[in-house]
């Protein structure tokens, strides 16, 4: 199966990551995936096996060695070389079991097409969740400095004011402590972006500089279907974790066939010829050669029960493999609806901060205007900028959760593609560093 987002793993400039060009770092440099491709490697290898199984076998054979006769009659004793070389064949003409095993071969490779498949899209959204950690680490940070600029000039005007007598030392010390509670935050804010940039460099295998930032602009729409029955019955027929188990509940099914063949009857054509030359005192130098075509029959008659109770064994393991089947369906519809309803709340959470930030980026400039013609204290303005960077900060986590929850919901429900990764990245615009 081919790689599932469709995009090439060649590494990308390490100056300038997005989110596509991170995916395909990770990709290329992912041991799972690269484990799990061995592992399609391999059972495709076990397909051809099975299917060479029903194919006839022909062998050789040669025989060269040295006889000692005495016969004790009067005759001298000898030392003779036999030689002989032959050829045979066995082909399969009636073994059900051997069609049964390519079976299982070809739904176990599929399965683990399906599991690389799966690797693959859980990367997807792992990088972009690591990813996304990264530009929120960095728009904290941004925030935050400029929150500690905001506050530093207000402390500066409540100095001018203290020191022309205009206000009390109460308002610089204030906006003292803000400053330095400020400050604090920076150092933790630059903490938190330096651990979670070095999280991905990890990931993606490359050191990681420059990375484009989330358009201001964007504008986030309810998914298609709107409805979370759509993406439940998606998620039960489509998910790749139900694919998987589908096609390993076949293979457990058709255990339970090749166990009930392996008590029935076989039939082989077998044939073969031998050229040879004896070499004993009495048939020196006579050869022979023997030419045989005909029919094998093998039939089980008693093995000590043991063929009856591998059925037995098969039919339960058929059954196990229905029940988990049923279990991991209901586990991927349990994480679409809530996948679906989340999304839904990130995606108001979202309307409801843009508004906030709006309201308390208003906020603070009347608070500012107030504080120059007297109206308002200087605390007044440094709780009005504290709102405003709780709100920037809290709006910026939620637009990354809707992206991210968005494609694990595509995810969960079966509908994962390249498409869907580019579409978010193509929300991604002008280069920012830290």
């Amino acid at each position: 199966m081919a790689v599932l987002i469709g995009l090439s793993v060649s590494v990308a400039p390490a100056r300038a990551l997005d989110l596509i060009a991170a995916y395909r770092s990770a990709l290329a440099t992912d041991t799972r995936v690269a484990a799990l491709r061995a592992q399609v490697d391999a059972s495709r290898e076990r397909t051809v096996q099975a299917r060479a199984a029903q194919q006839p076998r022909i062998g050789a054979n040669a025989q060269l060695g040295t006889q000692y006769q005495d016969l004790h009659d009067g005759e001298p004793a000898g030392r003779y070389t036999p030689l002989g070389f032959g050829v045979s064949l066995v082909a399969p003409l009636y073994r059900p079991a051997n069609t049964v095993v390519t079976a299982q071969t070809r739904s176990q490779a599929d399965s683990a097409a399906l599991q690389l498949a799966q690797a693959e899209q859980d990367l997807a959204v792992r990088t972009a969740r690591v990813y996304f950690d990264v530009l929120e680490a960095l728009d904290n940070l941004r925030a935050v400095r400029t929150q500690n600029r905001a506050i530093a000039e207000q402390f500066e005007s409540a100095r001018r004011k203290f020191a022309a007598g205009a206000t009390t030392i109460t308002d610089q010390q204030e906006a003292q402590a803000r400053l330095d509670l400020g400050r604090a935050q920076e150092v933790a804010a630059a903490n938190t972006l330096a651990v979670r940039r070095a999280t991905l460099t990890r990931l993606v295998g490359q050191p990681v500089r420059e990375l484009p930032t989330l358009n201001a602009g964007v504008t986030f729409q309810t998914p298609k279907p709107e409805t979370p029955d759509a993406w439940i019955e998606a998620a039960r027929t489509r998910n790749l974790a139900v694919r998987q188990a589908e096609l390993l509940t076949e293979v457990s099914r058709l255990d339970v066939d090749r166990a009930r063949y392996d008590g029935g009857p076989s039939v082989d054509v077998v044939g073969g010829a031998q050229h040879g030359r004896s070499a004993t005192q009495s048939t020196l130098g006579t050869q022979s050669t023997t030419l045989a075509l005909g029919l094998q029959l093998s039939l089980p008659i008693y093995s000590g029960g043991a063929i009856d109770s591998r059925v037995r064994e098969a039919i339960a393991l058929a059954q196990r493999s229905a029940q988990e089947l049923e279990g991991i369906r209901r586990q991927a519809e349990q994480t679409a609806q809530e996948l679906f309803l989340t999304l839904g709340s990130d995606l108001e959470r979202v309307r409801a901060l843009e508004a906030a930030e709006a309201s308390s980026r208003i906020a603070l400039e009347s608070n500012l205007v107030g504080y120059r013609v007297g109206s308002r204290i200087n605390i007044d303005v440094l709780n009005a900028q504290q709102q405003l960077y709780l709100a920037r900060r809290d709006l910026a986590r939620a637009r990354y959760d809707v992206l991210v929850g968005g494609l694990a919901l595509k995810a969960a429900s079966g509908d994962f593609s390249a498409a869907a990764l580019k579409a978010v990245n193509d929300l991604l615009t002008d280069l920012a560093g830290p």
